[in-house]
């Protein structure tokens, strides 16, 4: 292997070539001044033509039409901040170049595995010049940028135009020097810190990487007016990663300088990464790959008609939350949703969408936003999107309220959006919103399972919901139809824990349908919500907000869930063994599955029951008209706790489930 170095002196520029280090041929630019024009020195402005063009430009040497170097040797070599002010916008960059700011004298990158303590000692100020920090084309793919400060900028910091595998990472963008305060790009909202688009028929953007997995990668990228990041990835662009930034707070991620446009806006791209575990710690603070998205006029969103299969956001800490997940961080930018997806793209049997993880390390803590905390509003879009594994609306443990101000979850006009799920960690923490735990406005055929909603991290501690655990409605354009929440047929895994929710409305719930039809409800675990005018509310509501709804002859009303009747005179004998009985009256001819629940002795679960634990269930069908009544005599699998009342769901072949059975309290009880 060869280790020669050839040193090159021109004009007090020295260019370095290692055939080592770089391919054979690249060129080491080194800037020597912070100047625009050079008058016998190397300039940024001069370095970047001279790479462009292959010829040596004033002082700057030749680039050599391989991926070159800028480098900096600004002097004094005192360890100062040296400031870079074009008066015009610099030359856009038109072929791979790695500029390293940290090679200037005093500059140190990151060591800090959370937050960051980077020194940057080269600032590009472009309060005089407008336009952009960088531009990279798209022949200048492949290109780093690292270690710059760029702040005031018109447009932008650094845009990329249909130009695919750069990598920019350890940067402040829209910062000062020392990441403590405001000195944005852009205006008017538009642009921001990075902007990436490819707008033209047949151009993208594919394989390129803002911040990393390892400390010394972490950029910040606060204060801009507009976007932190942008991607509008154009064609069938793959392989953009966005991990382990700061967005929209201060270098040690404790104080907030919002970006006024969103923290990560993606219109399109085929299996973006957004965030990653990298060397994060569980339950401690935003690290490794982790990105604080936190304090933004909106913080993650995708979509946009663009195509968004195989995007994943996980590992992320998303709100108005500082890098410890632990407690609010003010901003003075009022943030709308977490993570919001409006008319994202795909196919349902290709990658879809997950935003979350089944571990400790790829989940999101997703609160104290001033909206939704998860907000999806995918308009007739077949994209697949799952849910997954996240705590929204608590601190990092899950043992504490960090609010969202709106609904933990809101699914509106989307089809098939998947809440938690069987698979192990893959339940998600919604707790301690301010609206309802899970809000569904026109959600067909979506699925809730195995969540705990209203509760701490261990499925039994209070941290409930403002209002009811999950409300069923309509938002004026579609129905909430054929939603599963908790188990399949058949199966015994996906029930919810729904408890303690409620608190904040009069006639609060579990469980809350005001419109649609066929909506499964099995195996779910419903105690102890309440409101503020009633000391416990129903575990299921049909129609909302009122009390316990009536029965009818053969079923024959319309309504939610088609007003499903439940079972009557529901009572219990015990000894080894519970035995339900009771009846049901409902459609003719038809077989129901009856589900049994325990209603735990609260103030008067007579009037309001619950279902705390699963007895068993069996299968009946109703007689022919006009009788339309079956007869049950049931042991269960699982005995009530003494003091207990026995209450039972019906489930329609179609899904349509009643609410819980009022108990018949006369015998309920005899004969124990």
């Amino acid at each position: 292997m060869c280790h020669v170095k050839k040193l090159i002196f021109r004009n007090g520029c020295i260019a370095v070539l290692s055939l080592l280090a770089m391919p054979v041929g690249a060129a080491t630019i080194v800037v020597n001044s912070a100047a625009d024009s050079g008058a016998g020195n190397c300039t940024l402005r001069e370095a970047i033509q001279a790479a462009n063009s292959n010829a040596v430009v004033d002082g700057c040497a030749a680039g050599s039409g391989a991926s070159d170097t800028i480098n900096f040797a600004i002097t004094p070599l005192d360890g100062s901040v040296k400031t870079i002010a074009p008066a015009t916008p610099l030359p856009d960059i038109t072929a791979p170049v790695l500029i390293e700011g940290y090679s200037q004298n005093g500059a140190t990158a990151n060591t800090l595995p959370s937050g960051s303590n980077a020194v940057p000692k080269i600032v590009l100020n472009g309060a005089t010049s407008g336009g952009y920090g960088l531009t990279l084309t798209s022949s200048a793919g492949g290109s780093t940028i690292r270690g710059l400060v760029i702040q005031n900028f018109g447009e932008g910091g650094i845009q990329m135009i249909a130009s695919s595998g750069n990598t920019i990472r350890g940067n402040f963008i829209g910062t000062n020097a020392a990441a403590t305060a405001a000195a944005g790009n852009g205006s008017n909202g538009l642009r921001g810190g990075i902007f990436m688009h490819a707008f033209g028929v047949g151009e993208s953007i594919a394989n390129t990487i803002i911040g990393g997995t390892n400390n010394a990668d972490r950029n910040v990228i606060s204060g801009n007016s507009g976007a932190a990041i942008s991607l509008y990835g154009g064609t069938s662009p793959t392989g953009n990663r966005i991990s382990g930034n700061l967005i929209g707070t201060s270098k040690n991620g404790m104080a907030s300088i919002p970006n006024s446009g969103r923290g990560i806006d993606i219109g399109g791209g085929i299996g973006v990464i957004i965030g990653e575990p990298g060397n994060a710690a569980a339950n401690g603070p935003c690290s490794g790959g982790c990105n604080l998205v936190s304090g933004n006029y909106g913080q993650i969103s995708a979509g946009g008609s663009a195509t968004a299969d195989g995007t994943v956001i996980q590992s992320n800490y998303v709100g108005n939350i500082n890098i410890t997940g632990n407690a609010v961080l003010p901003s003075a930018i009022p943030n709308l949703s977490g993570v919001m997806i409006s008319g994202a793209a795909g196919s349902p049997a290709n990658l879809g969408m997950t935003i979350g993880g089944t571990t400790a390390l790829t989940r999101n803590i997703i609160s104290a936003n001033e909206d939704s905390g998860v907000d999806i509003q995918n308009f007739g879009n077949t994209l697949a999107i799952r849910i997954i594994g996240n705590h929204i609306g608590t601190n990092v443990a899950g043992t504490a309220a960090l609010a969202n101000a709106s609904a933990g979850v809101h699914v509106m006009n989307t089809t098939g959006v998947e809440i938690g799920g069987t698979a192990a960690g893959a339940g998600n923490l919604i707790s301690a919103n301010t609206y309802h735990g899970i809000w569904l406005e026109g959600s067909i055929n979506g699925r809730i399972q195995s969540n705990r909603i209203g509760t701490q991290v261990d499925g039994a501690s209070e941290l409930g919901n403002g209002r009811n655990g999950i409300y069923l409605g309509t938002n004026g354009f579609d129905l909430s139809d054929g939603n599963l929440v908790g188990a399949d047929i058949g199966s015994s895994v996906g029930g919810n824990i729904i408890a303690f929710n409620a608190a904040n409305q009069p006639g609060g719930d579990g469980i809350v349908v005001t419109t649609g039809v066929n909506n499964r409800f099995s195996r779910n675990v419903i105690f102890s919500n309440k409101n503020l005018t009633e000391p416990s509310g129903l575990g299921i509501d049909l129609l909302g907000f009122d009390e316990q709804t009536p029965n009818d002859d053969c079923d024959l009303d319309a309504g939610p869930n088609n007003l499903q009747n439940g079972p009557a005179f529901v009572a219990r004998t015990a000894g080894g063994v519970t035995t339900v009985s009771g009846l049901l009256n409902s459609a003719p001819n038809t077989t129901y599955t009856l589900e049994f629940y325990a209603t735990p002795p609260e103030v008067d679960p007579a009037l309001a029951p619950e279902a705390k634990l699963f007895l068993g269930s069996t299968s009946v069908t109703t007689g022919a008209m006009p009788g339309c009544t079956v007869n049950f005599s049931v042991p269960t699998t699982t005995p009530a706790p003494a003091g207990h009342i026995v209450t039972a769901i019906a489930i329609a072949p179609n899904g349509d489930t009643s609410e819980l059975a009022l108990p018949d309290i006369l015998f309920a009880n005899s004969f124990d």
